[in-house]
Formats: structure tokens, C-alpha cells, sequence
């Protein structure tokens, strides 16, 4: 089914702007896949799929939805759980994990660096 969205935001692009593409691509998901969502398990892998489609759609470089992949994984395999069930609690404490091992590799490299210089 993302394909076939995909393809009718693709060809409708020359037609609409970029907050009307939004809007369609809304629609359309929300229109084909309300039934679908209620009887399939949505994995957290084929909602970063469609997360990513729809950013390329909106004229995301290759290289953002890169980093927007990169990022969101390592949020999914910190959750362990499915992304519907997250909460805001769950999302505050992943943040500050996030934050404290960002800034303990930041001060190895600076470590690293100062050790590595000339005075």
C-alpha cells in the first residue's frame, strides 16, 4: 500500500503544492489505511518506512532523511516496544539517556584530542 501512495503523491507533485501534498498524503493514509490499521500490526520498522516517504515527499534531501533514519533508529531500538505504545514519560527519560551518552562521548573526543596536543 505505500507504494501505491507513493506513487499517487508522486504523480500529483507537479500538480500541488507542498501543503496541499501534505494535506493528500493525510488523507490518503488516513482513508486506506484506517481498516488496515485496526486489523495488521504496524511494525516500528514500516512506520520509519512511511515517516521516510512521506519526508522525501515533502523535498527532504537524501541526505536529511538519512540522519531522520539514523536517528529514529536508535529511539526504536532503545524502546523495545511498538511506537504506539510509547509514552510521554518513556520519550523524556530516552532523551536524557540520549543526552548523557551524547555528552560522554563528546568529552572522550575532546579527551582525546587535548592528550593529543602540543602546548
Amino acid at each position: 500500500m505505500n507504494e501505491k501512495i507513493a506513487t499517487v503523491l508522486n504523480e500529483m507533485s507537479a500538480y500541488l503544492s507542498i501543503a496541499q501534498m501534505k494535506k493528500l498524503q493525510e488523507v490518503i493514509v488516513k482513508t486506506f489505511s484506517e481498516n488496515e490499521l485496526c486489523r495488521q500490526n504496524i511494525s516500528n520498522h514500516e512506520f520509519l518506512e512511511m515517516f521516510l516517504t512521506a519526508k522525501q515527499i515533502e523535498g527532504c534531501s537524501e541526505r536529511t532523511t538519512k540522519y531522520y533514519r539514523t536517528t529514529v533508529n536508535h529511539l526504536l531500538n532503545y524502546l523495545h516496544e511498538p511506537i504506539r505504545k510509547v509514552t510521554t514519560e518513556t520519550m523524556r527519560q530516552y532523551l536524557v539517556d540520549y543526552q548523557k551518552i551524547y555528552c560522554l562521548r563528546l568529552m572522550e573526543r575532546w579527551q582525546i584530542s587535548i592528550s593529543g596536543a602540543v602546548f
